[in-house]
């Protein structure tokens, strides 16, 4: 059970951290000069760092379904030590 909780914890970190570099690396590539066109249209502020990224759409289902794997877990923890009693 801790290894379950664990593991859906550090994949949701891992998922959350690779989003950012993601927005990052399309930030950089709006800022090449040129005629390129724009991946994605511009934030506001548009020189942030990687861990100053927004979490965006993907990143919140990500962390919403670590959230109830987690308490899924807790839940089934708690049947089974009731169920031993």
């Amino acid at each position: 059970m801790i290894l379950g909780i664990s593991a859906a914890i550090a994949i949701c970190f891992i998922v959350v951290r690779e989003r950012k570099w993601q927005a990052w690396y399309v930030q950089q590539f709006n800022k090449l000069p040129g005629k390129l066109p724009q991946i994605f249209p511009k934030d506001k502020n548009d020189d942030m760092s990687v861990s100053a990224q927004r979490i965006g759409y993907i990143s919140k289902v990500v962390i919403g379904f670590v959230v109830t794997a987690v308490v899924a877990w807790i839940l089934v923890f708690i049947t089974l030590v009731c169920a031993k009693r």
